[in-house]
């Protein structure tokens, strides 16, 4: 089990839902709330896909922590 996953959103409703789908996975699931210090990219990806990874890479970067995007 992971002590710690980032959900690189500060979207809170966004942030419960996974929440809720990362249970069992990690010890704490976190959003950006808890870490105002952490800029995400602009979103210039052609898809969200790419979007989400340019993001969950930053923040994973920022922290030293797994990050979903």
């Amino acid at each position: 089990m992971l002590d710690l996953i980032v959900l690189a959103t500060r979207n809170e409703g966004k942030a419960r839902e996974l929440s809720k789908l990362l249970e069992g996975i990690a010890r704490r699931v976190e959003s950006l709330t808890a870490h105002p210090e952490v800029s995400l990219p602009p979103e210039e990806g052609s898809t969200y896909r790419a979007n989400a990874l340019a993001k969950a890479r930053a923040v994973s970067r920022a922290l030293g922590a797994p990050a979903l995007g």
